[in-house]
């Protein structure tokens, strides 16, 4: 009877470890771009897997909400390059008048 059973007992330890309840030996950072490769995330158990998802889908949102703030930040940059450009397609005119007033006082100088 003894016999059956240990032998019961290390069937049952075989069972557990070849069903893939290996402990995984490193906690992954997604907030660092550490991830769980596929291997490592079939060893998780539920809770595991449920809070590395938690913690990926929060990752996820703050790295969008950057994404978002840049895409604005650009879209700010690109409005104010604009304004410039136009300000200084309004400068022009005024250059090429003070150039000419230049010229004419650099012949005026010449002449006296």
């Amino acid at each position: 009877m003894k016999i059956r059973l240990a032998i019961a007992l290390f069937l049952l330890a075989a069972l557990v470890a070849a069903s893939g309840c290996a402990r995984v030996e490193r906690a992954a950072d997604p907030t660092t771009g550490d991830y769980y490769d596929d291997e490592e995330f079939q060893k998780l158990s539920k809770d595991q897997r449920t809070a590395y998802c938690a913690e990926l889908a929060a990752e996820a949102a703050k790295q969008q909400a950057c994404a978002d703030r840049s895409r604005s930040d650009l879209e700010n940059e690109q409005a104010a390059i604009r304004d410039l450009e136009g300000e200084l397609t309004g400068l022009t005119p005024r250059l090429e008048g003070l150039a000419a007033e230049i010229d004419a006082l650099e012949r005026d100088i010449a002449y006296f």
